[in-house]
Formats: structure tokens, C-alpha cells, sequence
């Protein structure tokens, strides 16, 4: 999915006031919930995390022009995943899966669904994307456009809209 809203009409300041909190609840202890939101750095390069606790992410995207990778559902080593919306999600198994909602990566310790944003042509611009964490033995970290999320699809853009200003 890719979608675009013009800045004035979208509520930046909530979705990353959301987001962090959501972080702040999913990530280890000890761990600055801003790190989370990861520096997307293109194809083939690896993300960059700011361990920082005064990051000013609205400047980051708007005036440095980065593109951020925003967590929408951190990990789950059980049968649901709770998610930046708030909600819990059923993770799918293999025989309820239908073909349309078939998604490549799901989130587990290695792999945060989410979406990037971009500042473009006074647009903000979002694509759903994964964020592999890499290890010492796998490949190294990455984050990559998925287009579709499959169970988690329609949550993502429910919870979009819920920052565009009408």
C-alpha cells in the first residue's frame, strides 16, 4: 500500500505521539521507545537507529527529508499481536489463511511490520513496509516495501486515517 496526505491535513504530531507510546509499551526495558522508529536509508542500505531521547521526529522528516520507518506491530511469539491501534490481532496459521490476505513477512522477534513516511512535494507519503533486525549470522538489517500486510492490511490503513484531519 502507498498513500499520500497533504501535511496540513494530516495530524503528524499525534501519529508520532501514538506511535512512541506504543514503542514505549513493546520494546525491552531499558530501551529509548524513539529507537524503535528507525532511519530509512534505501534500498540495499542498512536502517540507522538513533538511541537518542530527544529526537525532534517531526523535524527529522520534514526538514532533514529522511524517510522513518514507523512500527505498527512489534513481535508476537504468541497467537495475537497487539498493534499501534490499540488492538489485538489473531496471528493467521496456515490453514486459515486465504490467498488475498498472504503476506511474505509476518512479526516475530526478527520482523516489525509498520510503514515508512516521507516528506515529498508538501505531501506526507506512506508505504507499508518490514523491518528485518538482522543478526551476526543472517543477513543485515533492512527495511523493505511490502504491499500488502495481509491480516494486518486493513488495520494499517484504519489507523492511518485516523490522523487525517477532515
Amino acid at each position: 500500500m502507498k498513500t499520500a496526505f497533504p501535511v496540513d491535513k494530516f495530524d503528524l504530531k499525534g501519529l508520532i505521539q501514538n506511535t512512541l507510546e506504543y514503542c514505549k509499551q513493546n520494546v525491552s526495558e531499558g530501551i529509548e521507545p524513539s529507537s524503535a522508529i528507525v532511519i530509512s536509508r534505501g534500498y540495499s542500505k542498512q536502517p540507522k537507529q538513533i538511541d537518542d531521547g530527544n529526537r525532534d521526529l517531526e523535524k527529522e522528516l520534514i526538514q532533514d527529508r529522511l524517510t522513518l520507518f514507523f512500527p505498527f506491530a512489534i513481535s508476537s511469539l504468541e497467537d495475537t499481536i497487539r498493534c499501534a491501534d490499540g488492538k489485538t490481532y489473531a496471528m493467521p496459521d496456515d490453514e486459515s489463511t486465504e490467498s488475498d490476505e498472504e503476506v511474505s513477512v509476518l512479526p516475530d522477534e526478527m520482523n516489525i511490520l509498520g510503514l515508512t513516511v516521507r516528506f515529498y512535494a508538501d505531501c506526507l507519503v506512506f508505504e507499508t513496509a518490514s523491518y528485518y533486525l538482522g543478526s551476526h549470522v543472517a543477513p543485515p538489517p533492512s527495511i523493505d516495501i511490502q504491499e500488502n500486510l495481509g491480516f494486518l492490511q486493513e488495520p494499517i490503513e484504519g489507523y492511518i486515517s485516523r490522523f487525517v484531519i477532515r
